[in-house]
């Protein structure tokens, strides 16, 4: 897990943007399976994205099993970042404090 900045050091483009983060949202089929969502788009084909948790303020590692943040490359401001968040129930997407720590899950680009 990340922070913001260290992600965006780390990865930059390679991290999908908010607007990529909404396009699965809003036009792929999210199947929980127990620890995560399978991610299955028109053409077939799917991710998986784990329910990892996050890492807290203190540096704690919480809900894992039954919630899931992964980073956008998208700033919030400028002391956020946009994020996907997720768990059993919805998939949403926000800002947050960029010393959270969240899951990547990188794309390619083109």
């Amino acid at each position: 897990m990340y922070d913001w900045n260290t992600a965006m050091n780390k990865f930059g483009n390679n991290l999908p943007s908010q607007g990529q983060w909404e396009e699965l949202k809003d036009y792929c089929t999210w199947t929980w399976n127990g620890s995560g969502y399978k991610v299955t788009g028109l053409n077939g084909n799917f991710i998986v994205l784990s329910a990892a948790g996050f890492r807290d303020n203190e540096g704690t590692i919480c809900n894992v099993g039954s919630c899931g943040e992964y980073w956008s490359s998208t700033s919030g401001g400028s002391d956020k970042g946009t994020y996907l968040r997720f768990n059993s129930e919805s998939v949403g997407i926000s800002n947050q404090a960029r010393y959270y720590g969240d899951c990547v899950r990188l794309v390619m680009n083109p």
